[in-house]
């Protein structure tokens, strides 16, 4: 074992390290001076790679300073994966030559100095990584037995000697041919001989690795039951209050295995977005209050910790949120067992954070007894208490997290010995109703909701102080409209008894937070909150020290249409059946694109199915009939189809909303387009295609309802889809006739 060439190395990585965290912080103060909003995003993005390439060369750090023998076989591959990324990572970053012109001359200088310095170092760590990498491509091997373990190489060129390149390069011969064991003969050295140069000796260092740096208090929120592109649009309205995120990726099966449903949900280009937005992505698992799967689940820890672990790396996620509810104090045990299991497979540096009920009672039996806070506090990097449903479904009318609900909880947590900084406290962005008559009430709905009613309905309402809670009488009159709701649910007629939290609510709670100097405050769940808490929410979390920042989001480039698709429906439409030739840009009839969209989803012609009368005898009629009898179109009134009238885009937008398995949790509320009103019949479909970005509108204010569509924006709009978390389901409505009510909590 060479000690001395292993210091070399660990030398080199240090080295590498210092030299990324230069450039961090180079890309953060650009970003922060600059004016450019391009620029700025620019500065945003090269930051969080760098943190990206700062992670990867500091398991490999950790690999060297924690081994000093052969490398085993089962460490072959992600040892030479994790060198070949380096050294991809240290090729040099030309990134960032010329933006210096934006500054005047005396940072300029110092800025291109940096930059060519960093550069310089990233080229030679490179070099070094693409020898490691090298070694690692037949098996295992002995990690200090060959010369490629010095920082950087020279050629030998004519006339060149040992004590000649020694004395140039500032080193020694001893130096050299400690470095360079092949060297036999200090006086026999030949042109074009590649020697490796010593490592200076260097300080060891510990960098952080943690992929996001935020100043002030953790913010944190789940998202639930929607998709990537509305979860972006939610977050923008957040005025950068939002550090990590929560989203509904993981759950568990019966079996207890994990199940990601639908398949393909977890994004991986909106997790990258949020990680150029430095936003941490921890996904929770959930069992959705199922109390046998959440027993199989923790009966499984092993296989399920396992799971976990390979798809928070497959993934680059950030960590996992154990979120497994309704078991009792019989699981006590298991519960914390489980939790160990995740911590043990997880990346040491992925966050482990797990859901807990709030207990300002005192409860140890129940779901409240499954939950030992101080073993967990231990193995978890901190608790997201559950601070709400105080009230409940069937429980009498009162506060969702009144005041004394929410200090208890607080209390609690530290009576069992939780730090403060791994308390973080969860708040409702929901409120719960009671109507009169009803058998029983406290049925979930969204705060925005009801301030919605509020605003448009016979309402009262009162800040109860003793609870520093909201509360609201709505009243809805036969022939008034009836308001659908987060979730899709549409209330009827009668007198709702509303308990929610406010903005007032929610600014006494993150001030509550930052007075009992917490770790952060963590929201179930983002979209359904009133807006206005932005203006405040950073600011009341942090003393009012830290006034909210206005996001830099990218904007993502339009999708582009998909060749093969659009070649698929022109070859449906240039088919012997239909009479005319139909190319990109002409606008389709509502014949011609039933028939390509039956055919793209996958529907099977039914041609003695029930037809319209005017399509007895089209080329189309069996797709037609398979789709009229699922609900996804309608006619035109007495029996007809009209399949020569040109589509309109506010018909396709119906026909997709009755195909794609979207849920209805969006604010329908304030009409977006002015061509599609509230009282227009399309409005519903058109706001929620519109939302999930499968058929957006022609500007922010205009849709374009009555337009036709073509060829190409139909393969456009299939394009989109095939971007989308969620599947058709085109048999939805033959059993349900619409989509789930989805409840807010």
């Amino acid at each position: 074992m060479n000690e001395s060439v292993l210091q070399n190395r660990i030398c080199m990585l240090e080295k590498a390290i210092r030299c990324k965290n230069r450039e961090i912080h180079i890309c953060t103060t650009l970003e922060r001076q600059t004016k450019n909003r391009q620029e700025r995003m620019r500065f945003r993005s090269l930051g969080q790679q760098a943190k990206g390439h700062l992670h990867t060369l500091t398991q490999i750090y950790r690999f060297y300073k924690g081994h000093n023998a052969a490398v085993p076989a089962s460490e072959t591959i992600p040892v030479r994966s994790a060198a070949e990324g380096a050294a991809r990572i240290l090729a040099g970053r030309r990134e960032m030559e010329g933006v210096y012109h934006a500054f005047d001359d005396v940072r300029r200088s110092r800025i291109r100095s940096s930059i060519r310095s960093m550069q310089q170092d990233n080229e030679k760590s490179g070099q070094e990584f693409r020898r490691l990498a090298g070694q690692y491509r037949s098996g295992p091997v002995d990690v200090v037995a060959t010369a490629a373990d010095a920082e950087a190489s020279y050629t030998v060129q004519a006339g060149d000697t040992l004590w000649g390149i020694a004395r140039r390069l500032g080193t020694t011969i001893e130096e050299l041919l400690e470095a360079n064991p092949q060297i036999e003969d200090p006086n026999s050295i030949y042109v074009g001989q590649e020697i490796y140069l010593p490592m200076e000796e260097a300080e060891p260092i510990l960098p952080s690795i943690s992929p996001v740096s935020r100043e002030g208090r953790e913010s944190l929120t789940y998202l639930y039951a929607g998709n990537s592109a509305a979860y972006k649009k939610i977050l923008d309205e957040t005025n950068d209050s939002i550090h990590t995120i929560y989203p509904d990726y993981f759950e568990v099966d019966d079996a207890g295995n994990l199940l990601i449903s639908p398949a393909g949900k977890i994004d991986t280009e909106f997790i990258n977005e949020m990680h150029r937005q430095n936003i941490q992505v921890v996904p929770f698992i959930s069992n959705h209050w199922d109390r046998a799967k959440g027993i199989v689940a923790l009966n499984n820890r092993q296989a399920l910790s396992q799971q976990i672990a390979q798809t928070v790396e497959q993934y680059d996620l950030d960590g996992v949120n154990i979120d497994i509810e309704n078991v009792n104090e019989q699981q006590r045990d298991a519960y914390t067992a489980f939790v160990e299991s995740v911590r043990d497979a997880l990346d040491p540096d992925k966050i482990l954070s797990v859901a807990v009920a709030a207990n300002p009672y005192n409860l140890t039996i129940g779901w409240q007894g499954s939950y030992d806070y101080p073993r967990l506090a231990s193995i978890a990097d901190y608790l997201m208490v559950m601070a709400y449903d105080e009230s409940y479904v069937g429980s009498p009318p009162g506060p969702v997290a009144g005041s004394d609900f929410f200090e208890g909880s607080i209390q609690y947590a530290l009576n069992q010995g939780v730090p403060r900084d791994k308390i973080v406290m969860g708040i409702p962005f929901y409120g719960r109703y009671w109507k009169t008559g009803d058998p029983a009430g406290g049925i979930g709905i969204a705060a925005e909701d009801v301030q919605f009613l509020l605003d448009n309905y016979t309402a009262t309402t009162r800040f109860d102080q003793p609870t520093m809670s909201a509360n609201a009488t709505v009243i809805i009159r036969e022939g008034d409209p009836l308001p659908q709701i987060w979730g899709g649910r549409v209330l009827s007629p009668g007198v709702y008894d509303i308990w929610y939290d406010s903005p007032a609510s929610t600014r006494w709670k993150l001030e509550t937070i930052d007075r009992e100097n917490l770790r952060g405050v963590g929201s179930w769940a983002l979209g359904q909150e009133i807006p206005e808490i932005w203006d405040f929410y950073s600011a009341a979390l942090n003393g009012g020290t830290a006034p909210p920042v206005p996001p830099i989001v990218p904007a993502p480039p339009p999708p582009a249409v998909d060749e093969e698709i659009l070649e698929r429906i022109l070859g449906i439409l240039n088919s012997s059946g239909n009479n005319r030739p139909v190319a990109a840009d002409t606008p389709l009839t509502r014949g011609e694109a039933a028939v390509v969209i039956g055919d793209l989803i996958g529907l099977t012609p039914e041609p003695g199915g029930e037809a319209f009368s005017d399509t007895v005898d089209y080329w189309g009629s069996g797709l037609i009939n398979a789709l009229r009898r699922r609900g996804i179109i309608e006619g035109i009134g007495e029996n007809m189809f009209g399949p020569s009238q040109n589509l309109t885009k506010e018909e396709l937008a119906t026909i997709f909303d009755r195909i794609l398995a979207l849920p209805d949790t969006i604010d329908f509320h304030e009409a977006k387009y002015q061509d599609v009103p509230p009282s227009r019949w399309s409005y519903y479909p058109v706001e929620k295609m519109s939302f999930y970005d499968v058929i957006p509108g022609e500007t922010d204010t205009y849709y374009g309802a009555r337009n036709p569509i073509s060829a190409a924006e139909l393969a456009e709009v299939f394009s989109r889809i095939q971007q989308q978390t969620y599947p058709i389901d085109f048999n939805r409505r033959l059993y349900s006739g619409s989509g789930p009510v989805i409840e807010p909590r």
